[in-house]
């Protein structure tokens, strides 16, 4: 008998920027990832907010993890579930990379944070 040892090819992770990047105003906004990469919204306000073409339409302020796929607020140290106030396709919600991203509001959104770690390969 005879033993054959597969060959391993390993993939290395993507890197994360050690700093954060916060866009926090509307209009065209460079990412400079490397890959699609997801963020952390803080929204103020009720309506409709958009990154690149994804509509997200929330009724109450909220926090929206793209990466997690949750909506949610933060009162007083507590976390607490708020998917229903936010209607949005979360799989499509990504920052393109090293692009412009076109942030727009609605004016029922009072202010807003998008907050990302930028991603590169390795």
């Amino acid at each position: 008998n005879t033993c054959t040892v597969a060959s391993y090819y390993w993939i290395e992770p993507f890197a994360y920027s050690t700093q954060v990047q916060t866009i926090v105003a509307t209009g065209s906004n460079w990412c400079e990832s490397e890959v699609k990469t997801p963020f952390i919204l803080s929204l103020t306000g009720a309506g409709d907010f958009w990154v690149n073409e994804e509509k997200i339409t929330v009724t109450e302020s909220l926090i929206i993890d793209s990466e997690l796929m949750l909506a949610y607020t933060f009162n007083n140290g507590i976390y607490v579930n708020k998917g229903t106030s936010c209607v949005c396709n979360m799989t499509k919600l990504m920052l393109k990379p090293q692009n412009n991203n076109l942030i727009t509001k609605s004016n029922g959104i009072n202010s807003f944070s998008l907050t990302y770690r930028p991603t590169f390969f390795r």
